[in-house]
């Protein structure tokens, strides 16, 4: 598997673990929405884990959405 199929996937699994996270869609979040997201991860997940999570929402606001957070 290339490595831009393997991002896609990790950025594909940021969007539905933060689906089912707050169970409903992530364009309907807001920024405490996602700072209580990334700061209940702190310890529990790696910080690749973060990081990745991080990259895959921004890169989900920006180019599915149009949205620059």
């Amino acid at each position: 598997m290339s490595s831009a199929r393997h991002l896609f996937a990790a950025y594909s699994s940021t969007v539905r673990r933060i689906t089912k996270f707050f169970d409903r869609f992530p364009d309907t979040l807001t920024i405490d929405d996602l700072m209580h997201y990334f700061s209940q991860l702190i310890g529990n997940v790696s910080w690749i884990t973060i990081k990745l999570d991080r990259c895959g929402l921004q890169f989900f606001y920006k180019h599915s959405l149009h949205l620059n957070l």
